[in-house]
């Protein structure tokens, strides 16, 4: 067997288990929120569990004479335990999955038409704006065709400020600022109250006149907005990308 496919089969026999014993995957408890739907109100449930601790100590603690301590202590908590897992089980757990209607929020589009977007350093001597408009276009687009499907698109250009336009649309002549600190602002301003599920940015990184983009992504972080974008830059053309609502990963 080789080695290096060890770890990748114990992760596999492990999550088997875990799905026999919790019914779901890993992956869902970690996207999911654990909670409960009790038959009773919350103090009964701390009540049942004190009575439970007392009743169980002061039982063994009858058999003092006959047990020794540390097996009469063992005894005591393997009892205790029993009895809060069938607790737990009449809390009635539940898994809550959080979903996303189709067509019922907004994924903001941005791209940037900054100077350095001109730069030439692609494959086949294409600037990052010929990639950007490659990676933008209307026909044949697998990553807009699987927002399409989940979310209602709005397609933002940016340099030093953003603008609302349709689809990609390119400048005559490209500005010298980039601003994503203004960008993001802007883009959340103009869709206002409308549920929004991420904001997808296109661009080299090349910021030279944000004041304070932490700021700003806090902001977005208050409202639940995740941003998706470039974890390479300045070369966009070797891009990770990862569509909101998606677990993996899409190469550009």
């Amino acid at each position: 067997m080789d080695a290096s496919s060890a770890p990748r089969d114990f992760d596999s026999v492990m999550s088997a288990i875990f799905e026999f014993l919790f019914k779901y995957r890993p992956v869902l408890f970690e996207k999911g929120t654990l909670a409960i739907h009790p038959l009773w109100p919350a103090f009964v449930t701390w009540i049942l569990a004190a009575l439970a601790l007392a009743g169980t100590y002061f039982i063994y603690r009858r058999a003092a004479a006959v047990l020794p301590g540390p097996w009469r202590y063992g005894l005591v908590a393997l009892r205790t335990l029993a009895f809060l897992i069938l607790l737990f089980i009449f809390l009635q757990p539940v898994l809550i999955l959080h979903s996303v209607i189709p067509q019922k929020s907004f994924v903001a589009v941005a791209y940037d038409v900054s100077k350095s977007m001109e730069i030439r350093d692609g494959a086949e001597g294409q600037s990052r704006l010929d990639i950007e408009q490659h990676l933008l276009k209307p026909a044949g687009n697998s990553l807009l065709n699987e927002l399409e499907k989940k979310f209602k698109l709005r397609f933002f250009r940016f340099a030093s400020s953003a603008e609302r336009v349709q689809g990609f649309q390119d400048l005559p002549r490209h500005g010298n600022v980039t601003s994503l600190e203004r960008t993001l602002s802007q883009v959340v301003a103009e869709l206002g109250n409308a549920p929004i599920s991420g904001v997808v940015l296109i661009t080299d990184g090349a910021d030279n006149a944000s004041v304070d983009l932490k700021a700003a992504a806090a902001q977005l972080s208050a409202r639940s907005i995740p941003v998706y974008r470039s974890e390479s830059a300045p070369r966009i053309s070797r891009a990770t990308w990862k569509s909101p609502g998606s677990q993996h990963p899409r190469r550009s």
